[in-house]
C-alpha cells in the first residue's frame, strides 16, 4: 500500500518469526534475529523474551505463548531445554510450522536420538525436511516456509 511517497506495509504484508531456544543463549539469537530481518526485511521477530530478559514462569509462558500464537513460523534452535519442548508443543497445537535449526557439528548423526548423550527427541515433532544443520540453507528454507509452501490455514 502506498501512501505519499513512503511505501507502507501492513500487517498482512509481513511475516512473523517466534525464535525459540535456550535462554543462556538469548544474545546469540537476538544477532539471529537480526540477520535474518536483514535477509528478508518484510519478518518480524516475535520473540519478547529474547530482549526481555528473565521474567516469572508464568508472565514468561503467557508472554511466550502469546507471541507464538501471532507467528507465521516457529524457529527453534538447538539445544533447547523444557520450555523450548513446550513451546515447540504449543505450535503444533496451533498448526504453526516449525523450523529446527541444529549446527551439523552439534550433532554429527540427527538420525541418532541420543547422539553423544543429547536427547534429540523433541525434534521427533518436526518433520525431517525442517530440520536445518547448516547455516547455509536457514534463510532460503524460513523463505520457503513463508512464501512458498501451502499450510494448513490457521484459525485465530
Amino acid at each position: 500500500m502506498t501512501y505519499g511517497k513512503q511505501q507502507v506495509q501492513s500487517r498482512y504484508d509481513k511475516k512473523y518469526i517466534y525464535i525459540a531456544g535456550q535462554f543462556a543463549n538469548r544474545l546469540i539469537l537476538k544477532v539471529l534475529g537480526e540477520y535474518i530481518k536483514k535477509q528478508i526485511p518484510s519478518v518480524v521477530i516475535t520473540s519478547d523474551w529474547i530482549e526481555l530478559g528473565m521474567m516469572s514462569l508464568k508472565n514468561s509462558a503467557e508472554t511466550d505463548y502469546s507471541c507464538i500464537r501471532d507467528s507465521d513460523l516457529v524457529l527453534v534452535t538447538w539445544p533447547g531445554g523444557m520450555g523450548t519442548s513446550s513451546e515447540m508443543g504449543f505450535a503444533i497445537g496451533q498448526n504453526i510450522p516449525i523450523l529446527t535449526y541444529i549446527d551439523k557439528n552439534f550433532v554429527p548423526n540427527i538420525d541418532d536420538q541420543h547422539s553423544h548423550g543429547i536427547n534429540l527427541l523433541p525434534m521427533g515433532a518436526v518433520p525431517k525436511e525442517n530440520i536445518i544443520t547448516e547455516f547455509v540453507n536457514l534463510i532460503p528454507k524460513i523463505r520457503y516456509e513463508l512464501y512458498e509452501r501451502k499450510h494448513d490455514v490457521k484459525v485465530k
